[in-house]
């Protein structure tokens, strides 16, 4: 290693960064942190995904800069770093936030970076999904649901109606809804009786609001707040 690159700062500054540069174009996304989790580099991919011209707009930036990231997955972003530098090892993590009424999530790898044996930045290689792509899209296969491309009227009026009807979407019972939410029985009960007038369902049956929520699309819009719930 060159004599002249003697600190932690030398070796981000004169090496790191520019051989990092000459990769910034590329298609896949990605984001380069030093030890105190400021970007130092992002890709001009992540960049664009987070409704960004190019990089430039992001140098010296930091997550939390970045407003419609979700709270939890930046809280989550941040424990998972110190992870990876703590134990020196690659850690696997998933984020989400809301990109244009999306839910957008994102699969990342972050991958320390040494200097005379201490971690002092990290690469973190990223893959962009909509998260249509995860369960639902497998649960509408196996049940044959058809699926209108333009969402229809909402029949949800708040966050806890639409929690109830994606986990509802997920066969979850009553029951299990509860406990998933915190909240009563009674309480969710009442919030379906309230979707299915909305909807003009007959008899407050919870399988044709199911199905009403699949033709409106609502399995496209994941609620944040379940994304990190265990939901098995």
């Amino acid at each position: 290693m060159n004599n002249t690159i003697r600190t932690a700062d030398d070796f981000l500054n004169e090496v790191l960064i520019p051989a990092k540069m000459s990769n910034v174009s590329s298609k896949e996304p990605w984001i380069l942190k030093d030890a105190k989790h400021k970007n130092l580099l992002i890709s001009d991919s992540f960049a664009v995904q987070l409704g960004y011209d190019n990089h430039t707009q992001l140098m010296n930036s930091s997550m939390a800069d970045l407003a419609k990231t979700n709270q939890n997955s930046l809280n989550h972003l941040m424990h998972q770093e110190l992870r990876a530098i703590k134990e020196k090892k690659v850690i696997h993590c998933i984020l989400a936030f809301e990109q244009n009424t999306t839910t957008v999530a994102i699969i990342a790898s972050i991958i320390p970076i040494f200097f005379q044996n201490e971690v002092v930045a990290l690469e973190i290689p990223s893959k962009f999904l909509n998260q249509s792509q995860f369960n639902l899209e497998l649960f509408l296969s196996i049940n044959s649901v058809q699926t209108n491309s333009t969402p229809k009227s909402s029949f949800t009026k708040n966050r806890i109606e639409e929690h109830i009807i994606y986990l509802m979407m997920l066969k979850k019972t009553q029951e299990q809804i509860a406990k998933l939410l915190n909240v009563s029985r009674s309480r969710v009960s009442q919030r379906i009786a309230m979707m299915c007038h909305r909807a003009s369902i007959p008899g407050y049956s919870a399988k044709l609001l199911i199905e009403r929520a699949f033709l409106a699309n609502y399995h496209k819009r994941i609620p944040l707040e379940l994304f990190f719930i265990n939901l098995a």
